[in-house]
């Protein structure tokens, strides 16, 4: 048999139990489980005994409280009966119980002196903590009843004006604290009907005046709001607008009528909430308040209203109420210079009207939602109006790249270029240079960038509108109860004809911004001057122009001749230091290097090395200028500026070439008359030979030239001039033509890589 488990009280730890059998484990289980319920028990019986006796020493407290009230109560009539004057009556030898008509009315006057100046505390008091106004009308109305009764009395003549003084100052602060009540928003109803009692009671007005008068009060509240025009302040008159139509409506057509009503059946005193203040006292003094007042009761001598005269009432103060709002939402608006401000500002407004006019149901919102719609609809032209302020610098480009050598590309690996985002500074640096920004052309790129930007942001914006939602859950109203009665659906005009209207709108705008800046740039531009960076913002422009595709409307109107005149003025200033330095050559005796001449007979194979320094020497000053800039059409105008000018001076080159052999002639024939030793064929040949050969030479540089500057071999040239007169000259028969042009045609072949600029040509 197993023995028996420990008291588990003589363990000592929890351990010491864990370290025998398990069974003996389960045993102290057992036990501890029995005696922890046994516990359970036993203080439960005890809280519930001490709980009775709490129970019944509480009743006890509260048995002795009532008495005590009537032991005090006793006493206080005890030490009434014992006043030093109504003993001193007595043992005068009055009769127990009464007293004279003269000590009786100074001892009432004096009663209702105290409880008026009790009174006129309880009305300062509920007037500071804002209180109920209804209870402080009723005792202002006893304090002038009390004051009253005594005015005759000598003895309080000077104490009766004071509290008459001092019962105007508080008349003045209690209709102010009833005016606080009045005009604001979301008061509750009952406090707000007993503000409209008490104002009817101290003022004496009927149902009509104080419906005028509650409605001048939110009149004035909505233009305090109206001083400080900002989007709060648009909302919070919608929101006090929609409140005063509601509360008109429910307190003047049941809720002051029924008030008023129950003014006359209870006496003032006997209100409950008069007599129970305790600055008044009436458990001392009532008993000297006489009758007359005691019972007195407020006569209303308003008469009711009927739903049509507040609806009249309602519909003459709501016409004020909308311009004014209209005035300050029109003003608010304007401060918004953002478009997602103003259609935020669009969204919370129109949201707030609705569900006003959904609540309220006082008239046709129309007329209002058509005004704040024709209001929006102005500012948000005026705003997409500010996209047309694409103002452009130009009046910085004297150190552009227009103007100074194009530095190479490799020039850039010079730079230190920021590589936080890998090789993107690298590729907008080479980005830049090949096309010529410099410092003015990035800014204006930058400016472009920046106006595209703020125009896609306006898309964005004005795409929203589209999308945006009328309906909430939480206000638990539709569009299809607002009530409007215009010729269009609500949904469709704000969702569809509005966003379609500012795109119009806005499409118009940027053509007008773009048409300006080419106006601009054409201005600038007029007098030929920094041409090629008139021509790089003029790039720039269209490309900002191609990229906004349809959204720029027809497109800006450009005069064509702009890019014509830039074309030209930029070929000018590329040619005009090569061309000059080419005329000075031109005009010199063509020096003919006649041993580089190939064939039989021999002809040149090669230009001379005048025309090719002057091709190289363009080239130069065209890259230098660069490389973006020749486009074909610069091209043509490089080309015709040469053309033009190398005609003129192919014609005095052949003329300097004539004289040139003639006086080599005259040179020979007089050293042959002085030798006699010349053979006379060659003597005739030499100087014929000569000229031949320069202008064989001249006409191998035409030729390649004619290369250069046509569109094609076939096309006209402005060179076929001076080549017809250097092919009579030279004397070449058609085969020697052919070869010469041939071998023309095979060296520019070899060489139009190294004038990649003049080669870039239609193919």
């Amino acid at each position: 048999m197993a023995p028996p488990p420990p008291d588990p009280s003589t363990l000592p730890s929890w351990e010491a139990a864990f370290a025998r059998p398990l069974p003996v484990v389960r045993s102290l289980h057992t036990q501890l489980t029995s005696q922890i319920s046994a516990n359970r028990e036993k203080l439960r019986s005890l809280v519930g005994s001490s709980y009775r006796d709490l129970l019944s020493t509480a009743e006890k407290i509260i048995e002795m409280e009532s008495q005590i009230r009537i032991v005090e109560g006793n006493l206080g009539k005890i030490g009434r009966g014992c006043d030093s004057r109504i003993v001193t009556g007595r043992s005068g030898g009055e009769r127990w119980g009464g007293r004279g008509e003269r000590e009786r009315g100074r001892l009432e006057a004096i009663a209702r002196v105290k409880v008026a100046k009790g009174g006129i505390m309880a009305v300062g008091r509920i007037v500071r903590r804002g209180g109920d106004a209804l209870v402080a009308a009723k005792v202002l109305g006893v304090v002038r009843l009390l004051l009253k009764s005594i005015d005759g009395v000598e003895e309080q003549s000077i104490l009766v004006r004071e509290l008459g003084r001092r019962v105007t100052a508080l008349k003045g602060k209690l209709l102010r604290h009833i005016d606080a009540v009045l005009v604001r928003s979301g008061t509750e109803r009952g406090d707000l009907v007993k503000a409209l009692c008490a104002h009817a009671m101290i003022t004496s007005s009927n149902q009509r005046d104080v419906l005028q008068h509650f409605l001048k009060l939110r009149l004035e509240a909505l233009e305090t709001k109206s001083q400080e025009p900002t989007q709060a302040s648009v909302l919070e008159m919608l929101e006090l607008y929609g409140n005063t139509i509601l509360e008109a409506r429910d307190a003047f057509t049941r809720r002051l009528a029924e008030g008023l009503a129950q003014l006359p059946k209870v006496p003032l005193l006997q209100d409950p909430q008069v007599s129970s203040l305790p600055e008044l006292g009436l458990d001392v003094h009532g008993r000297w308040v006489p009758d007359n007042i005691r019972t007195y009761a407020y006569s209303t001598y308003s008469t009711s209203l009927a739903s049509s005269d507040v609806g009249k009432g309602l519909e003459v103060w709501s016409s004020e109420v909308q311009k004014l709002v209209l005035q300050c939402f029109t003003v608010s608006l304007a401060a918004q210079t953002d478009i997602k401000a103003v259609l935020d500002f669009r969204h919370a407004v129109l949201m707030k009207f609705f569900v006003v006019s959904v609540q309220t149901r006082n008239e046709d919102p129309s007329p209002m939602f058509d005004e704040l719609r024709a209001a929006i609809s102005m500012r948000l032209n005026k705003v997409l109006a500010d996209i047309t302020d694409l103002q452009l610098d130009l009046s910085g480009p004297g150190t552009s790249a227009a103007d100074s050598p194009q530095q190479l590309v490799w020039t850039l690996a010079a730079k230190s270029l920021d590589s936080t985002n890998g090789a993107a500074g690298l590729r907008k640096a080479v980005i830049d240079h090949r096309y010529g920004r410099d410092e003015h052309i990035q800014q204006i790129h930058r400016s472009f960038a920046s106006w595209v930007t703020r125009v896609e942001e306006y898309w964005a914006v004005i795409a929203t509108m589209r999308t945006t939602k009328w309906e909430t859950d939480d206000l638990d109203f539709d569009l299809d109860d607002v009530g409007y009665e215009g010729e269009f659906d609500l949904r469709t005009m704000l969702n569809k004809d509005d966003p379609r209207f500012a795109e119009e709108t806005l499409r118009l705008d940027l053509s007008k911004a773009l048409g300006a800046a080419f106006e601009q740039i054409a201005k600038a531009a007029k007098d030929g001057a920094h041409a090629a960076y008139h021509l790089r913002v003029l790039r720039e422009l269209e490309a900002r122009t191609r990229a906004l595709g349809s959204r720029v409307k027809d497109g800006p109107s450009l005069d064509a001749s702009l890019h014509a005149t830039l074309y030209e003025a930029t070929a000018k200033q590329a040619c005009q230091q090569p061309l000059q330095d080419y005329r000075v050559a031109l005009a010199k005796p063509t020096q003919v290097v006649s041993i580089l001449w190939d064939g039989s007979a021999p002809l040149p194979v090669q230009p001379s090395a005048v025309t090719f320094k002057f091709l190289t020497a363009l080239q130069r000053s065209m890259a230098g200028m660069g490389e973006d800039l020749w486009s074909r059409d610069a091209g043509d105008a490089v080309r015709r500026q040469i053309g033009a000018a190398l005609t003129e001076s192919f014609d005095r080159g052949v003329e300097a070439d004539g004289d040139a052999a003639r006086d080599k002639d005259d040179a020979l024939e007089s050293e042959a008359a002085a030798t006699a030793t010349i053979d006379d064929d060659a003597a005739e040949q030499g100087p014929a030979s000569q000229a031949a050969q320069s202008s064989t030479q001249r006409l191998f540089d035409l030729l390649y030239l004619q290369h250069t500057l046509s569109h094609s071999q076939n096309a006209p040239h402005f060179l076929d001039k001076p080549r017809t007169a250097l092919q009579s000259r030279a004397n070449l028969d058609e085969a020697a033509q052919q070869r010469l042009q041939k071998s023309a045609k095979e060296y520019w072949k070899r060489t139009y890589l190294l004038f990649g600029l003049l080669a870039a040509r239609e193919g």
